[in-house]
């Protein structure tokens, strides 16, 4: 009887174990048969690749100097900045959770393949609020890298008012602006996230504009005029004219004016239709064609890329 017992629960563990072996298997294959996420390519053209390199340089600079002001390097005894740590830490973190794929792969492109240039140039001794070496080192590591060519370069090289002009510094302002968009995850940004984007642009004059002077007496007045009572369709000539572009080109067409025109136009006080003859597009970077000699008549040469973006040679795969 007792043999007969032990004989059952040794059969009984055994089957247990069995079991226990042949429910591993089944998770270990359910676990074989899930995909892996797709790593997918990002597809950029060398105007977006400018426009990334512009970014990473601003960000990385507004990163360091955010850190400089923080309490813990107030705190700290030693008063060197590790820019490395910061750089590995930026195309991936918050200061760019709020743009696009483009922008987030070009930069990471370009700290693969120019890390010196982008971030060496930073190195040294800089004194609190002493911005205009951005804008040098713009030049330096977005221009002899040739990640910004043509007359992106050149507008970069040299970004002055043609005249000290309302009308010539709500065009630069408003260049500005749209300069900001073009890095958006969202071409309309909601309400909060545009806010501090405006936040920051009279601010940051002195990092994009070789004349900054007479652009920061402007500036604060002008954003003002821009949003209106608030930051709605409504009340905002800008807002208006963002919303306007972009159900334009959902619905497969194109603003007849730049965000420029419409924008600095309908502003009482900067602007008349005469200071657009041909509804030029005076933006500072974001005027992508190259091409002097097309005369296609196309009136919103604001939507053009510069030469190669539609061709296989203008594109970057990353």
């Amino acid at each position: 009887m007792k043999k007969t017992i032990v004989l059952f629960i040794f059969l009984a563990i055994l089957l247990l174990s069995m079991q226990q072996i042949t429910d591993a298997k089944k998770r270990k294959k359910k676990k074989k048969k899930k995909k892996k996420k797709e790593v997918q390519s990002v597809e950029i053209t060398q105007w977006d690749y400018c426009h990334a390199c512009i970014t990473v340089v601003e960000q990385f600079n507004r990163a360091v100097e955010d850190y400089a002001a923080s309490r813990e390097f107030r705190m700290s005894e030693d008063k060197n900045i590790n820019g490395n740590k910061i750089a590995d830490d930026l195309c991936n973190g918050t200061y760019y959770e709020n743009y696009s794929d483009k922008m987030k792969w070009g930069c990471m492109k370009l700290l693969q393949d120019n890390y010196e240039a982008i971030i060496g140039g930073f190195r040294g001794t800089r004194n609190a609020g002493e911005r205009n070496v951005v804008l040098e080192h713009k030049r330096k590591g977005c221009v002899e890298t040739k990640a910004c060519i043509g007359h992106m370069a050149d507008k970069l090289v040299s970004n002055q008012l043609p005249q000290k002009t309302k009308c010539e510094a709500c065009k630069a302002v408003t260049t500005d602006i749209d300069n900001l968009l073009i890095r958006e995850k969202n071409p309309v940004p909601r309400r909060a996230r545009l806010s501090d984007l405006l936040l920051d642009i009279c601010g940051d004059i002195s990092i994009r504009h070789d004349d900054p002077a007479y652009l920061e007496t402007l500036c604060d007045d002008l954003i003002d005029d821009m949003i209106g009572e608030s930051l709605s369709e409504e009340n905002s000539v800008l807002v208006r004219a963002i919303k306007l572009r972009k159900s334009l080109e959902t619905s497969g067409l194109k603003l007849t004016k730049t965000l420029q025109n419409k924008v600095c136009s309908e502003l009482q006080g900067y602007c008349e239709e005469a200071d657009f003859p041909d509804d030029e597009d005076p933006s500072a970077v974001g005027d992508s064609d190259d091409d002097d000699d097309d005369d296609d008549g196309d009136e919103d040469e604001e939507e053009e890329k510069n030469d190669g973006e539609d061709s296989d040679e203008g594109k970057k795969e990353l």
